[in-house]
């Protein structure tokens, strides 16, 4: 008789409504993530590599080097007046100070400055420490951010990272708990036509830069701001399959 494992179905949940991309891990191809949402947002595995967890979960492993994602720029990915972003993710080691390890990042390079309409990722600040961060930039090309400082990541440890915005409010989620909430100065995200990427994010010059070393898995992207008690509700379904209590 077949498993649980066997058949792969370890994340039967349906999208929400709204949701343009959620990738709950299977792999379906050698080279590609696909998308279970309406819009079919496949993205394109660009060096990263299949790894099944002790759960039977399929995750990708990013190297810190040329891996990342490509899941191409369909407008659905337009995030504008609200949006949520969750991801679970490890990283194995923090190799630099004051750098970013990427997550969610939709903006175009080839500008100067950037275009960029949002950018998920993992701060590492000065002391070496690990924060998850929310960045947007402002029509005159600087950027606009909230960054936790209070809920620090530790090596070697699966957390499920979120972010909320909704008309320039940022809610930021470590473990289905909102850690840090902030206003940006813009109360509508720039849109472009460039792809979004997971796993390496901002860089000058057209330049990708900050990208993640380790794990990431059950990638999703709503078109509205989750709740406080959805994002608990979440974490609370999928914890197991990361040991994560």
């Amino acid at each position: 008789m077949s498993s649980i494992l066997d058949i792969g179905k370890l994340v039967v949940d349906s999208p929400e409504l709204g949701c343009v991309l959620y990738v709950p891990g299977l792999p379906g191809g050698s080279n590609k993530l696909y998308d279970r949402s309406p819009y079919c947002n496949i993205g394109t595995i660009i060096g990263a590599t299949w790894k099944r967890s002790l759960s039977g979960l399929w995750t990708l492993y990013f190297d810190h080097q040329d891996d990342y994602v490509n899941c191409a720029n369909d407008s659905s990915l337009n995030i504008t007046t609200a949006g949520t972003w969750i991801v679970w993710g490890r990283i194995s080691s923090i190799l630099a100070v004051d750098a970013y390890y990427s997550i969610f990042w939709k903006g175009d390079r080839t500008p100067s400055p950037e275009v960029a309409n949002y950018w998920l990722s993992v701060y590492c600040a000065a002391n070496g420490e690990g924060y998850l961060a929310f960045w947007a930039k402002e029509e005159d090309g600087n950027w606009t951010n909230l960054t936790d400082d209070t809920t620090k990541l530790s090596d070697d440890t699966y957390y499920c990272l979120a972010a909320t915005y909704n008309a320039g409010t940022v809610k930021l989620f470590v473990n289905g708990k909102n850690v840090k909430t902030g206003v940006l100065t813009i109360s509508s995200l720039l849109t472009n036509t460039a792809n979004l990427e997971i796993g390496r994010g901002e860089g000058g010059a057209g330049t990708p830069s900050y990208k993640w070393k380790d794990w990431m898995g059950l990638w999703y992207i709503c078109n509205y701001a989750w709740s406080d008690l959805q994002m608990q509700n979440s974490f609370n379904r999928e914890k197991h399959l990361f040991g994560v209590w």
